[in-house]
């Protein structure tokens, strides 16, 4: 197979990603933090001074989401003090001008379905969480049931479903619910890192 020429690349890439290509003098150390953003480690930094201040709270909070994790937009929506702005959560993800580093791929629709990606569409964006470690089955199944969270029974602490507290907890020690009212109810308290409620 053939290797694309530096205008063939940026063709293909504004037709398929839809973005301009910007060309930068790379740091001499940009490929060990490529290398490490890429296995979780935060050691990049991203200017975002041209975006808007609601656009910059919105990629600021995505940022904080773990590798191998998903939010919902109306968890950063809730976040970032602005719980009605799901919509333009979305949007300004939809505007991330720097896709992958900054992980809006980890970023769900509410009712729990992965949702669309700009990188690429949701095949793009199933592949890249699989990479990641997210068990998209199990995720897909408690969404096509409308459970939203999960709670350990041993803890009485309800989480979102990839969260990492419940990566070492037999499935038998789960229980499942619709809502934050239903977790509550049943006496849960949400988890303090994934923060699926106000505490």
């Amino acid at each position: 197979m053939r290797s694309k020429s530096a205008a063939e690349f940026e063709h293909w890439f504004r037709k398929d990603v839809g973005r301009q290509l910007v060309r930068v003098e790379p740091p001499r150390d940009l490929a060990a933090k490529i290398e490490d953003q890429l296995e979780g480690k935060r050691r990049m930094r991203f200017d975002l001074r041209g975006l808007t201040p609601f656009s910059q709270a919105v990629l600021s909070k995505t940022l904080e989401i773990p590798r191998g994790q998903v939010r919902p937009y109306g968890w950063i929506a809730r976040e970032i003090g602005h719980p009605a702005a799901v919509r333009a959560v979305g949007t300004a993800l939809a505007n991330n001008p720097i896709p992958y580093f900054i992980p809006c791929h980890r970023v769900i629709r509410t009712d729990g379905v992965i949702g669309n990606y700009g990188g690429g569409g949701p095949e793009a964006k199933a592949q890249i969480l699989s990479l990641e470690g997210v068990q998209l089955k199990r995720l897909q199944t408690l969404a096509r049931s409308g459970l939203r969270y999960e709670g350990v029974r041993s803890t009485k602490i309800f989480c979102f479903p990839t969260c990492y507290h419940g990566r070492r907890v037999r499935e038998g020690n789960f229980v499942f619910f619709h809502d934050e009212a239903e977790a509550r109810a049943a006496g849960y308290r949400p988890c303090k890192d994934c923060r699926p409620a106000v505490a």
